[in-house]
């Protein structure tokens, strides 16, 4: 009985850590995505050739990102909910059990799957806007 419970507090400790670090990773890369799209509309902003591309391509990575993030948070919520009917449902038929038991999985695997994705693509996202903006502002830096 002691381990049982060790494993559910330790259960609901990774639960809570993913949930929190996909709300922290969603909300940096939002933050970053409008900051960068802040300088487009400045005179003096100019994107050309590889800027163009790295600033571009970076975008389209951390837009990718949050798309995943909101996706991780779809694919928790119907974990939760095939979790909460295999345990309403505890007296149905082995079948249905069975069921929701492979709905349970397959939720718990892409919501994974989808994580690390998005850490992926935040990651790059990230690195490439990184390089672009050491292109673009070199003179101001250096």
């Amino acid at each position: 009985m002691f381990k049982n419970d060790r494993f559910v507090r330790w259960q609901g400790a990774l639960r809570d850590q993913l949930t929190f670090l996909n709300n922290l990773l969603t909300t940096i890369v939002v933050a970053v995505i409008g900051f960068s799209v802040s300088y487009l509309g400045h005179g003096d902003f100019k994107l050309d050739g590889i800027k163009k591309f790295l600033f571009t391509s970076g975008l389209i990575a951390l837009m990718i990102s949050v798309l995943l993030g909101i996706s991780v948070g779809y694919s928790r919520l119907k974990d939760f909910r095939y979790t909460l009917l295999k345990l309403k449902d505890e007296k149905t038929t082995k079948d249905r059990r069975l069921l929701l038991k492979n709905k349970m999985k397959f939720y718990g695997d892409l919501t994974w799957n989808l994580f690390y994705s998005q850490l992926l693509f935040s990651f790059m996202g990230l690195l490439l806007l990184s390089i672009a903006f050491l292109i673009i502002f070199q003179n101001e830096l250096f």
